[in-house]
């Protein structure tokens, strides 16, 4: 019924949950009732202006502060358990879900996201080809197999998926690889229509090595700034153009192929 924070993870939804939210509304509305009664007895009949019907008083009115947010948050818990959404803060009070990047109709491993080196992975069972958008390459080592029973991970921040690049088994992949940050959503508009004359955004100056070349480019990143990282693979590089710039400069690499803290090897793509 609750997840980490800012995560996605299998539902563990059960059919008893609306009943038990349902059950907690209907106790959290009649105390909040019932403090008001006492509350309007209390302050309209002159009787009881004394001081232990005042310390009644005050106790009802602290019950009533407390059950107005037990009823808030209970109603808040009804909703994210009709929607079947969850996650979980560090008191494992709250119940909601922040999405992170979903494809569907895409086939496995294709791509899903602006970012190259993410594609969709699908969840076990899912209908339609739907699955996470996730970073790629996650280390197939650190990943663990689904509950062969249920398809399900055992840890909250995990989601079951087919990675038959790791193993023919269904495997948790973490759900922090698969946030929006990470992957950005692809941006599809309707009626969309290719320009048929195209602008040189980087490059364009023949092959080589020069700050205004590129060797054999291969995965890109843009960023907020419009400025895209560019893997320059035959010059074991990877650099930045900036937004309507003329030359791009070396962020990693750019001293000849090699395996030193400051050489890059044929790079194939950049994640930032």
């Amino acid at each position: 019924m609750g997840i980490s924070t800012g995560m996605i993870m299998e539902n563990n939804f059960q059919s008893w949950f609306i009943p038990f939210d349902v059950f907690n509304l209907i106790c959290h509305s009649l105390v909040i009732i019932f403090a008001f009664i006492f509350l309007f007895i209390i302050i309209g009949d002159k009787t009881c202006h004394t001081v232990p019907m005042l310390l009644v008083a005050n106790s009802c009115l602290a019950e009533l502060v407390f059950s107005s947010n037990l009823f808030w948050m209970a109603i808040f818990t009804l909703n994210n358990d009709l929607k079947r959404q969850q996650y979980e803060d560090s008191l494992c009070v709250f119940r909601g879900q922040v999405k992170s990047q979903i494809c569907k109709n895409v086939a496995q491993y294709d791509r899903c996201s602006t970012n190259s080196a993410c594609g969709c992975f699908h969840r076990v069972g899912a209908n339609d080809d739907a699955g996470i958008c996730g970073f790629l390459w996650p280390t197939c080592s650190h990943l663990e197999s689904c509950n062969a029973s249920t398809s399900r991970c055992t840890q909250s921040n995990m989601v079951c998926v087919e990675h038959p690049r790791c193993h023919e088994q269904p495997l948790c992949y973490p759900t922090t690889m698969s946030k929006q940050n990470i992957c950005p959503p692809l941006k599809n508009k309707n009626n969309s229509k290719w320009k048929q004359h195209g602008i040189t955004v980087a490059g364009g100056n023949g092959e080589g090595d020069q700050l205004s070349q590129l060797a054999h480019p291969g995965g890109t990143y843009i960023d907020d700034n419009k400025a895209m990282l560019i893997v320059d693979y035959r010059n074991h590089r990877i650099v930045e153009w900036k937004y309507n710039a003329n030359s791009g400069q070396i962020i990693a690499g750019g001293n000849g192929q090699g395996d030193k803290l400051n050489q890059l090897d044929m790079p194939n793509d950049v994640v930032v």
